[in-house]
C-alpha cells in the first residue's frame, strides 16, 4: 500500500492528539485567593464606613449639644460651664472669662460625659488625672473632635491631648 499525503497528515493529527495531555477534569470555579481576600476586604471596608459614619453622627451630635448649651463664649457660658463641673462649689473665683478658664485647666473630665450628665441632671463625673482621662477617652471612643472647638469658646478649655504625634 502506498501512503499518500492524505494518509501522513492523518498520521501525523492522530499522533498528535495522542501525545497532547488529556483535558483537565470538570470543577466548579472557586475564587482565586486574591479575589476572595479583595472581596473580604471590601465587606470590612463596608463595615467600618457605616461604623465611621455612626462615629462621625455622634461627634456632630455632641458637637451641636455642647454648643446648644453653652453658647459661643460669653461670661455667662463660661460661668454656666464652671457651675455645671462643680468648680464654684471648689471655692473658685469665676468673675472673668480668664478666671474661668484658668479654674477649668485643673479639671480632667470627658466632653460627652459632660453632655449626657447635663441631658440627665447627673453629676459630671471627674477624673484625677490627665492619664486616666486619656485611657478612658480611648476605651470608650469618646474623643470630641478638635477640628468642631470655637477658637475661643469654653469647650477648647476642656480639650486635652489624647494623642501625641511624632
Amino acid at each position: 500500500m502506498r501512503l499518500t499525503a492524505k494518509h501522513v497528515l492523518a498520521l501525523l493529527v492522530i499522533l498528535i492528539v495522542l501525545r497532547s495531555p488529556p483535558p483537565p477534569p470538570q470543577t466548579t470555579l472557586r475564587p482565586l485567593p486574591a479575589v476572595r481576600a479583595r472581596a473580604s476586604r471590601n465587606i470590612m471596608s463596608r463595615k467600618k464606613n457605616s461604623r465611621t459614619n455612626t462615629e462621625k453622627q455622634r461627634r456632630n451630635e455632641v458637637v451641636k449639644r455642647f454648643d446648644d448649651y453653652f453658647g459661643a463664649g460669653k461670661l455667662e457660658d463660661w460661668q454656666r460651664l464652671c457651675i455645671k463641673i462643680g468648680l464654684d462649689a471648689d471655692g473658685c473665683d469665676l468673675a472673668s472669662i480668664t478666671k474661668c478658664r484658668k479654674a477649668l485647666k485643673s479639671v480632667y473630665i470627658n466632653i460627652y460625659d459632660l453632655v449626657e450628665a447635663i441631658e440627665n441632671g447627673t453629676v459630671v463625673p471627674r477624673f484625677a488625672s490627665l492619664g486616666q482621662l486619656v485611657q478612658y477617652t480611648l476605651e470608650t471612643g469618646s474623643i470630641y473632635p478638635k477640628a468642631r472647638a470655637k477658637k475661643h469658646g469654653p469647650v477648647r478649655a476642656l480639650l486635652r491631648i489624647v494623642f501625641h504625634g511624632k
